[in-house]
């Protein structure tokens, strides 16, 4: 016997377990398309972490290729690993010292062959300098660097794929190279002007250098989902079955009015027990969740917490969390606190049923400690009315650190931790705009050491390299907390001095600086004497861009070289 109007069909529906796959499909798009926006997500954020290495790389390389050319060449110890270049055709190409030393001259192309090698040693990054036309054979474009270079030439700012192989993905990368006046040097025979593209360089290294464990946080993704996927699917077709069996069993009831309430009660019982089972199944699918989980109420406060968000939180039991205000719970002061009011109303939006995201936020452990986490807020609605929430939340310390990592890698010195070029015209254009805006002043003091190569070939690189550290402290202790002191490379050093409307003042820190280089450094045991010679350039008296400033900051130091050196000098345009 079937009810009447609307009723008849929903118990039809109900009872033909046909109609069920109706639902199951739909959860099966929700929750696939969140898998595959994950992982979209994360293939974004890998291309991005990828494309940064590869800049850099090609970038150290660029620069030692320009100031390899800027200084005509250098040359080095001729042996088995650094022959003669056939293909360098200068008179002066190979030397001998008065002690009987072979000497070669390495060239730009030549250098950055013996660069890369290191590179390919130590770091297992493939670099390869080549054209379409090269002087060398050995720098011949393979396939895949033909085709860069093509569309270099076409106007491609930057050429990057990840190029699937049978044991890892290989990243390739490359950038083109432009003549400049130093590189007509060895390249004007082949017809070149400056401006022309003469070539590029190829960068290629393993994915899993940059970003190890991707396959990892892929496999998690996908088991994630399809663990949602299967609840889903389980409660779903658990209140269907629930339901069609209360549908045949009122059915019943009305064919057989004698068992009306025996069937009923049995039928009510069956439910509860059903609806236990799967409330029951549902918290061990919650324990198990690798996962912080927390339930909130109406008003806010915790419910539930499973295990992984008692660890995460640092609490021993869930007396330390349930029936606490959420708000109380985890804010911390750079995170969910009063500090950032706003940034706290917004989270808050789920109390109007919206869902909330936070990809990078700071959650207060038991102990008063941070916690780097990325959370989400899914209401609870019933009628549309919000009885609560649902908080899941995951640890992304590991992640934030990676992310600082790479960034000091690729804005700092690593042998004086000192801000490297990148991070140097970083802030110079910052302060350029500031002072610009504010009509100020700022100077900037080209710095290099003086006799610091002799030192360096008479005891070594490691005392070099020490010596390069001391120097730094010292011409820190130089400066103001507001001030920025970069290395360039090798013995050349950027002071950058902001808020000195006295010229007299960039004056007086060169002579600080250089009576501070002056004083001999005592390392191993041995007294070493240097000194300095430092160029000075101001805004905006004698350029208006970053790369001008440094440019004749640079030009003066190199008159005071010519001069006679340990000493400072300001940029004359005449």
């Amino acid at each position: 016997m079937e009810y009447p109007g609307k009723g008849a069909a929903v118990n039809r529906l109900l009872i033909n377990r046909r109609y069920w796959i109706v639902p199951v499909l739909l959860w099966t798009v929700l929750v696939g398309g969140s898998y595959l926006w994950n992982i979209d997500s994360l293939d974004r954020h890998v291309e991005e972490q990828v494309l940064r290495q590869s800049r850099f790389v090609f970038q150290m390389m660029e620069s030692a290729r320009l100031w390899n050319a800027r200084h005509g060449g250098v040359y080095g110890l001729m042996d088995a690993e650094t022959p003669a270049n056939p293909y360098l055709e200068v008179l002066e190409r190979d030397l001998v010292t008065p002690l009987g030393k072979r000497l070669t001259l390495l060239n730009p192309a030549y250098m950055s062959r013996q660069l890369a090698r290191i590179l390919d040693e130590r770091m297992g990054v493939h670099v390869h300098l080549t054209s379409l036309a090269p002087l060398n054979p050995g720098n011949k474009a393979l396939v895949w660097e033909a085709e860069a270079l093509l569309r270099l030439a076409r106007g491609q700012r930057e050429f990057i794929e990840i190029h699937e192989t049978s044991t890892v993905p290989l990243v390739r990368y490359m950038a083109p190279l432009f003549v400049e006046q130093p590189c007509l040097e060895c390249h004007r025979k082949q017809g070149y002007r400056e401006g022309d593209m003469r070539g590029g360089i190829g960068v290629s290294f393993p994915l899993d250098q940059v970003m190890p464990g991707i396959a990892r946080q892929q496999a998690n993704i996908g088991i994630v989902h399809l663990a949602t996927w299967l609840i889903l699917c389980l409660l779903t077709l658990s209140f269907l079955d629930a339901q069609r069996r209360r549908v045949l069993a009122l059915q019943r009831t009305m064919d057989e009015q004698e068992r009306i309430v025996q069937d009923r009660t049995a039928a009510l019982r069956k439910e509860v027990d059903e609806r236990q089972a799967a409330e029951a199944r549902m918290r061990l699918l919650l324990n198990s969740s690798g996962e912080g989980i927390i339930g909130l109420d109406a008003a806010g406060h915790c419910t539930f917490c499973n295990p992984m968000a008692l660890e995460l939180l640092g609490y021993r039991d869930k007396g330390g969390v349930v029936g606490r205000s959420f708000h109380a719970l985890v804010q911390a002061q750079d995170g969910l606190g009063g500090a950032d009011r706003q940034h706290w109303l917004r989270i808050e939006a789920w109390r109007a049923g919206e869902p909330v995201h936070q990809e990078d936020a700071v959650f207060r452990r038991g102990d008063g400690s941070d916690l780097a986490v990325e959370f989400r807020i899914h209401p609870m609605l019933a009628d549309g009315v919000v009885q609560g929430a649902v908080v899941s939340f995951a640890d992304i310390s590991e992640r934030k650190e990676a992310q600082e990592r790479i960034w000091r890698q690729a804005n700092y010195d690593p042998l004086t931790g000192l801000p490297n070029r990148q991070l140097l015209f970083d802030r110079l254009e910052q302060a350029i705009a500031q002072a610009r805006r504010l009509k100020d002043r700022l100077s900037v003091l080209f710095i290099d050491l003086d006799r610091f190569k002799q030192v360096n070939d008479q005891y070594g690189h490691e005392l070099g390299d020490r010596l390069l550290q001391e120097v730094a402290t010292r011409m820190s202790s130089c400066m103001r907390s507001m001030d920025t002191l970069a290395r360039l490379g090798g013995d050349e050093f950027i002071m950058l001095l902001q808020g000195h409307n006295d010229p007299q003042g960039a004056e007086r820190v060169a002579e600080k600086i250089i009576a501070c280089l002056s004083t001999p450094f005592l390392i191993d045991g041995h007294a070493l004497q240097i000194g300095a010679s430092v160029g000075i350039a101001y805004f905006p008296d004698h350029a208006q861009t970053a790369a001008e400033l440094v440019r004749h900051a640079d030009r003066a130091m190199y008159e005071v070289k010519e001069a006679g050196r340990n000493t400072y000098r300001v940029y004359q345009p005449q």
